[in-house]
Order: C-alpha cells, then structure tokens, then sequence
C-alpha cells in the first residue's frame, strides 16, 4: 500500500517488475498523471493484483487492511500507520517539516526508511516473507503503546 510521494510511480514500477506475490494498492488522490501512470504499468506488466485509487475518503480501511505501508514521512500518516500497529516503510520526507519524525522513527525501530527506490521490493518482500523481521516492527510498535484520539 502506497499513499502518493512524488516518486510514487517509479516506486510502483520497481514493485511490480520485482514480481511481488502480495496485493498491491496505490492512492493516487487527485493526481490524474499518476493515475494514468499507474494504469499504464498496470496493464504493461498485467499486475491483477494492483488496485488504483484516485481520491478516497477511506485511507484509514485502506491502511487497516495492510501489512506494510509505503509511504513518505508525513506525521499524521505515520501515526495513523503506527497507531493500526501496520509496518511502515518511508522511502521519501520533507526535509525540515518531516525530518523530526523520520529520526524518532528510525531510532525506535518502527518501521524502514530506505531513500533507494530500487531497494524497497526486497525490503517488502522480506517483511511479508520473514515473520520474524515483521515481528520485530510490530513489537516496537505495540510497545510505544501509540493511541489516537
């Protein structure tokens, strides 16, 4: 699951050439040229396991019904992502605005922050493969005892 980064559709290619087995799921929000953009790879790679959303008003079900969450460093995504003991892997923040975050986060060990786009499928892969590497992201998690109001 991705929720939109500026390298959003690079990082979809980079999954579905990697041949992940997994359901994947990208939100576009309003941008129309990723959207088509994600279409086109779709049907290039005949990835029936790509779900495309434009705008939703649901990315907290979407959130909930994932493992792993791809996404850049936003706080309040992170902390939703945390908060439904989900495994993030961040792969992109706004420098000053997000940088705070992205420090607590890689210091407590709650998820994976990789900047390399070719990295991050055998990142995903080895967190829904490996119980016990995604066990240790989510006992982390479950042990910042993380609660939104």
């Amino acid at each position: 699951m991705e929720t939109v980064s500026p390298k959003a559709e690079k990082i979809l290619e980079e999954l579905l050439k990697s041949n992940i087995k997994s359901e994947i799921g990208i939100v576009c929000g309003k941008n129309e040229v990723l959207q088509k953009g994600a279409e086109n790879l779709k049907q290039n790679y005949k990835a029936e396991h790509l779900t495309i959303y434009g705008y939703v008003d649901f990315i907290y079900e979407l959130i909930n019904i994932s493992d792993v969450v791809l996404t850049k460093c936003g706080a309040s995504t992170i902390m939703e992502i945390l908060n439904l003991k989900k495994v993030p892997v961040v792969n992109d923040y706004i420098w000053e605005q997000e940088q705070g975050m992205l420090i607590t986060f890689s210091k407590k060990k709650l998820g994976i922050y990789e900047p390399k786009i070719k990295r991050l499928p055998q990142i995903i892969k080895n967190l829904l493969e490996d119980e016990k590497l995604y066990s240790y992201f989510k006992e982390n998690i479950i042990g910042e005892n993380i609660k939104m109001a």
